[in-house]
């Protein structure tokens, strides 16, 4: 688990070059450094490397940036936190009819505007103890355990938390997964340090489409 915080203080550098050696074909480093000796080929490879990272931490940071603002507006819908509190009233039960005729209408229709709107290509609604009640990707079975995610875990918490980069076996692809505490703004005006107020988990997940062009963009240039 990585706080966003303590993500800008690396500056995205290591999802740089781990990306960069998963996803990029050798080929596309380019040819000149394959003319090279064995050991001048590494030096190049690993400054051309940096130099890249260097370039892209910028724009790595501004682009976290940009999927935190759109998961705290995401969490403090208003739709949302409403049909959270009332669900939370009920103990998360999916069988109830305030779940099957109110609640989990408004949040597919969240769910579809995030996934088409966005970057984010999965949307999740879990509960407080990390258990899920929606999902827009059909293989998240509603009621499974989430809690042991480190993305989960910190917004179980109360923290906006960004994951490890992971491969997924579903989408066959790297993924960044956002976590974030839907409150109760009656029992809370904070949204960390407060667990009582929490009703729910939103959980956002960028796979590597965007992830892929964001980190390529200009890598050409490195060979």
């Amino acid at each position: 688990m990585i706080s966003i915080k303590a993500f800008r203080k690396i500056g995205g550098q290591l999802l740089i070059i781990g990306l960069l050696l998963a996803v990029v074909p050798a080929a596309v480093l380019g040819t000149t450094m394959y003319r090279n000796t064995k050991n001048t080929l590494a030096e190049e490879a690993i400054a051309n490397l940096n130099t890249f990272a260097k370039i892209k931490s910028d724009e790595i940071n501004g682009y976290i940036d940009h999927l935190e603002d759109l998961g705290y507006y995401t969490a403090n819908n208003i739709q949302l936190v409403e049909g959270l509190i009332s669900l939370s009233k009920v103990d998360y039960n999916l069988s109830s009819l305030e779940w099957l005729n109110k609640i989990k209408p408004d949040i597919e229709d969240l769910g579809k505007d995030v996934t088409s709107r966005t970057d984010f290509n999965v949307f999740l609604v879990l509960s407080p103890s990390g258990s899920i009640i929606y999902s827009t990707n059909p293989s998240d079975i509603p009621g499974t355990d989430f809690s042991e995610k480190d993305y989960v875990l910190g917004a179980m918490e109360g923290h906006i938390t960004l994951s490890n980069l992971f491969y997924s076996d579903i989408t066959k692809n790297y993924c960044l997964a956002l976590g974030l505490p839907v409150i109760d703004p009656k029992k809370s005006d904070s949204i960390a340090d407060d667990q009582d107020s929490i009703v729910g988990i939103v959980s956002l997940v960028v796979t590597g489409g965007s992830l892929k062009s964001l980190v390529q963009s200009g890598i050409e240039q490195i060979g």
